[in-house]
């Protein structure tokens, strides 16, 4: 079977038309609707083979005069200055440099003209490169370190045959763009001075705001030499692009930016996270075409401009797309940003924290917040509660330094969606313990929360919490008040436990980075939960009052309960703040499948609680459990004052 798809028609066709023609084989019985694989809406994989042509017409468009095969070997430095000049002259305040934090103290550039290491101002106008090292050494793996400063800072000093290849491109591709300086992160930072580093590092989010743009090398550098599409290195034949997009509905190339970028090796690096986010302006070097990207449009080199706005070009959820860096101003943007991060790859453990920095610091002054670990003060509550979604489960050895209670602190990806619910828990808590944290120079410091219960900032003092919720599907206010009266740990009984037990406070002393607060803690049994269909990697448990009944469900992951937990033996919970279930929940309870069910008692309300495994009066993380908010009294609950590290 063989059928074309275009490009998108200007309003008056032209003498020549880029097309794609696609063939595609396959039996009678086994249609080809049926074997492409769809990605999102109305989107298609484009078939296998796909000869890319140019088609001449005559004076009329039904008379076709020739066809050739069209290929690109290489991309048009004239048309990405115009995307460049067009976005700083037309875009306005959002495409502009909206950062007030200074550039860090010995920042340096690349001088393209000089081809040497430059001491640079906050007035420079430079380039910034995104990559992914090699992890090859060879000959042409220069790197800026102490001894050879000197020699790097001479005019002529950078050779650009001692240059790795996507490095050598770079340069040479921001000479043809007319710039005059570039910062890469190998060159301009001091690799063996580990206090100027640090600084560097600590500024990521200044150096990638203050760029120009940022030029991405969005390829494999283990399957490709240098950056394809630059004059010397032509792409590889178009017949062979398998990232387009095939618009079967209107026989069409359709937008593929989140194919050939969100799904690249480039993309799934920890550190490139920040530096796309950060930077106001993308040129991203693909193995087939280029892109570019600000706060209006996106433009496909093949396809032209695309407006942010359009709904079509908006991704399937993924792991590896990324928020707009003017978007990050609510507790949401934090969730979003820690899910997306934590999906990446980092080669070096200890790097976590270091690749999270320029993402901490723009979202620390958007949401008047300071950072601890990698979590909002601010919004800690509802940070702690996060799930583990990779496997195995295991502690970061390189960083002991990271309490258990940040997700920095272990292996793997994380969300943070709420109990039985695919919808993040932005909104979805109630405060219902006071933390301090144990620091090395200030000593125990209460740290400065939200006061938010359920998406309503109010007065703990006066404990008006639950008199004024009007949000949709919410339990009625008298009902609220009765089950939360009689739940051992409700926001009347958390205003009358403010005082820390002395002892505890003398263990955290030992233990810089601990949480200290009161809550309300319990021994409880574990049962393997017969409704759940467990996974290779997941194990549904339900948690068990001392008389067996159940209380709650929790998940955690096979590997970690196998190493950390004993079903044979109790388990301690601590209540971290008040849950609800979800909406649709909600619903049912009131008026839907739930109305005629076997507890008539069942209550929308929960207790979020934690299990953790203590040890000299040290406790550590292990997972995220719910428990009904009317059920806790039967755990037989006691006030203590916790150190969780």
């Amino acid at each position: 079977m063989g059928y074309a798809a275009s490009f998108p028609k200007p309003k008056n066709p032209p003498r020549y038309i880029k097309c794609v023609l696609y063939l595609d084989l396959y039996h009678q019985q086994d249609p080809p609707e049926i074997r492409l694989k769809e990605l999102n809406w109305h989107w298609w994989l484009a078939p296998t083979l796909g000869l890319p042509l140019v088609l001449e017409y005559g004076k009329y468009p039904t008379r076709l005069v020739d066809a050739n095969v069209w290929e690109e070997k290489y991309f048009d430095v004239n048309a990405m200055k115009r995307w460049i000049s067009d976005c700083e002259s037309q875009h306005g305040r959002q495409c502009q440099e909206n950062m007030t934090k200074g550039l860090p103290k010995h920042f340096k550039l690349i001088d393209i003209d000089k081809m040497c290491i430059v001491d640079a101002s906050e007035s420079h106008r430079f380039v910034a490169f995104s990559y992914v090292w090699s992890v090859h050494g060879g000959v042409r793996s220069l790197q800026l370190v102490q001894s050879n400063i000197d020699q790097l800072s001479q005019p002529g000093g950078l050779e650009l045959h001692q240059l790795p290849e996507q490095i050598f491109d770079a340069i040479l591709l921001c000479k043809e763009l007319n710039e005059h300086w570039i910062w890469i992160d190998r060159l301009c930072i001091v690799q063996d001075d580990e206090v100027s580093k640090q600084v560097q590092i600590d500024a990521m989010d200044a150096i990638y705001g203050r760029a120009t743009f940022t030029l991405v090398a969005a390829v494999d550098p283990s399957k490709a030499v240098g950056l394809p599409g630059v004059q010397g290195r032509p792409r590889a034949s178009f017949l062979d692009n398998d990232t387009r997009l095939y618009n079967a509905e209107g026989c069409k190339i359709d937008l593929n930016f989140f194919v050939a970028v969100d799904d690249s090796n480039w993309n799934m690096r920890g550190w490139t996270f920040q530096e796309r986010l950060l930077s106001k302006r993308c040129i991203y070097i693909t193995k087939y075409q280029v892109y570019f990207t600000c706060s209006h449009v996106l433009i496909q080199e093949e396809l032209g401009k695309f407006s942010r706005k359009d709904d079509h070009i908006i991704s399937p959820p993924s792991h590896f797309s990324v928020p707009a860096i003017h978007e990050l101003r609510t507790k949401r943007s934090y969730l979003d940003c820690a899910c997306h991060y934590t999906a990446r790859n980092l080669s070096y453990a200890s790097d976590i924290e270091k690749a999270f920095t320029g993402v901490s610091n723009v979202l620390a002054t958007k949401m008047d917040t300071a950072f601890l670990y990698c979590l909002p003060e601010k919004y800690l509550t509802t940070s702690l509660l996060w799930h583990s979604i990779s496997h195995p489960v295991t502690r970061r050895e390189d960083v002991a330094e990271i309490p258990s209670w940040s997700w920095a602190s272990w292996s793997g990806a994380i969300n943070y969606r709420g109990a039985f619910s695919t919808d993040m828990i932005a909104n979805d808590i109630g405060r219902l313990v006071t933390f301090h944290i144990q620091t090395i120079d200030l000593g125990l410091r209460r740290l400065n929360l939200e006061n938010d219960w359920f998406g309503n900032d109010i007065d703990f003092s006066t404990c008006q919490v639950l008199d004024d919720n009007t949000r949709l599907h919410m339990p009625d206010r008298e009902t609220t008040t009765e089950i939360w009266r009689s739940c051992p740990q409700s926001p009347w009984d958390t205003k009358n436990h403010v005082n820390l037990a002395p002892s505890a406070c003398h263990v955290a002393t030992k233990h810089p980075g601990s949480l200290v607060f009161n809550t309300t803690s319990a021994a409880l049994s574990l049962r393997p939960d017969a409704t759940c269909s467990d996974t290779l990697n997941n194990v549904s448990l339900n948690i068990m009052s001392p008389i067996q009944e159940n209380l709650g469900t929790m998940q955690i992951d096979r590997g970690l309960m196998n190493a950390k937990v004993d079903l044979n033996q109790d388990q301690v919970f601590i209540v971290l703040c008040a849950g609800i279930v979800p909406k649709r929940e909600r619903w049912d309870l009131k008026y839907g499948r739930y109305k005629d069910r076997e507890d008539p008692d069942k209550s929308p309300w929960l207790l979020i609680v934690m299990m953790v495994q203590q040890c000299e009066g040290v406790s550590e993380r292990l997972g995220i459990g719910y428990i009904e908010a009317r059920l806790w009294a039967r755990a037989n609950p006691v006030w203590e004052t916790i150190v969780l590290m």
